[in-house]
């Protein structure tokens, strides 16, 4: 009980908003697309349980090289959670959101697998590089979308151009995790955008990226006649994003990309959640 006690105290803030915000995007994309309140609580639901064992499952395999680099927010190699423990929490959610989606929505087990295969094919050498790791969190947040989906039974181009906006839109903001974490990666010897292709490129990388996002937000809410609540939050969305790009490609420090960071997390997750939910209302 210490142990776990302990790590709660010491809990990135971050990392808990992510877990938070991933289950929030996945209820709100369902109730967007047409499922009832109580579908889609049940997807967020499911989609916070895949989040938790996510993120338990990523410090267990990535805490060798996060304790080297000194990464105290990854709760196993700090050692404020035992492998096993942390494991056995990671195993539990996955096991619970299965059974669950198995019999609520069955075809939601395929983007569940989706997820973990993307946790796990990275520690067995496979899509290890700096543009494929950043790819795979951007499939991450396509994935979770894809569950509120599924608990809606969407159909029509709206939910592929959803996962697009959200693939792209997380794929470019891996540079913004990259340059935070640049000293903990330099000593750990981790190749990513910023340290093997220098500051410019991932600078480019990252605004790329976030402006394909935005235009695939857009055609989603035109083809998918999501409303104008949902389309005045996207080009909220666009504004904000590319002010932040902007204050973050002027001076790229880790200390600036902590900072954009955690804004485009709380505002810019909160607006595609308003979003979402004004486009089912």
């Amino acid at each position: 009980m210490r142990s776990w006690r302990r790590a709660l105290r010491v809990v990135d803030s971050t990392r808990a908003a992510r877990v938070l915000m991933l289950g929030a995007v996945t209820g709100a994309t369902a109730y967007g697309l047409g499922a009832t309140p109580g579908r889609a609580g049940l997807a967020g639901l499911l989609g916070l349980l895949c989040s938790l064992g996510g993120f338990l499952l990523d410090d267990v395999l990535d805490r060798e090289r996060d304790r080297v680099g000194g990464v105290t927010r990854n709760l196993v190699a700090s050692g404020m959670l035992s492998p096993g423990a942390a494991l056995g929490v990671a195993i539990g959610a996955f096991a619970v959101a299965a059974v669950a989606g198995a019999f609520l929505a069955p075809y939601s087990l395929l983007p569940m697998l989706g997820i973990l295969a993307l946790l796990i094919l990275p520690a067995l050498g496979i899509a290890g590089g700096p543009v494929a790791r950043a790819a795979s969190l951007g499939a991450l947040q396509a994935l979770y979308a894809t569950i509120g989906g599924v608990f809606a039974g969407a159909s029509g181009p709206a939910l592929p151009l959803i996962a697009a906006f959200l693939f792209f839109a997380m794929t470019g903001g891996r540079v913004l995790g990259d340059v935070r974490d640049m000293p903990a990666d330099l000593a750990s010897r981790l190749p990513t955008i910023p340290i093997r292709y220098g500051m410019r490129f991932a600078g480019v990388f990252l605004v790329a990226n976030e402006l394909v996002a935005y235009g695939c937000a857009v055609a989603a809410g035109v083809s998918g006649r999501l409303g104008y609540g949902y389309l005045v939050c996207v080009l909220l969305i666009a504004v904000a994003g590319t002010g932040i790009n902007v204050i973050f490609v002027r001076d790229p420090t880790p200390c600036r990309a902590d900072f954009a960071n955690r804004l485009s997390l709380g505002l810019l997750g909160g607006l595609y959640t308003l979003g979402m939910l004004l486009a089912g209302s």
